[in-house]
């Protein structure tokens, strides 16, 4: 094989990779939003707010715990990551909407509060396919038309 198509090859396996290493994250972030969406709805208590400093960027999180009792009457606690406004207008002993999954009561989120999660999947989703639009579809179209390579040449 000649050094061209080495390359060539590995080029292509970094364009998928790129695609799954984005992809997978945003898909199961959604599937679990869809798979919530048709949860139990059910009441539950702010046990407690915390605060912290987020990862490389020091953008602020907040999340919020919370208990709540299922269908058989069994206590659950979970937490969710919520925007800023919906942290502070919360207080420990409120009770809260919340939304589990039947068959699954460790599953769960506070019902219609914004998680800034989303906004952050679906930007790095839009990274990854312009990532593996230039190292991928673009080049193979490209090369198709008799073009030349634009990342090996």
């Amino acid at each position: 094989m000649s050094s061209r198509r080495a390359r060539q090859w590995i080029v292509d396996a970094a364009a998928m990779f790129i695609l799954l290493l984005f992809a997978i994250p945003v898909w199961l972030m959604l599937a679990q939003q869809d798979q919530l969406a048709n949860g139990i709805t059910t009441t539950g208590i702010v046990q407690n707010k915390t605060f912290a400093r987020g990862g490389n960027d020091n953008s602020p999180d907040w999340f919020i715990s919370y208990a709540f009792k299922d269908a058989t009457g069994r206590e659950h606690v979970g937490s969710s990551r919520v925007d800023a406004t919906f942290f502070n207008r919360v207080s420990p002993g409120e009770t809260l909407t919340i939304e589990y999954l039947a068959d699954q009561p460790g599953t769960s989120r506070i019902a219609r509060a914004a998680n800034p999660g989303i906004g952050e999947a679906l930007a790095l989703g839009g990274v990854g396919i312009a990532f593996f639009y230039f190292l991928g579809p673009q080049r193979w179209l490209r090369q198709l038309s008799g073009g030349r390579d634009p990342v090996l040449d």
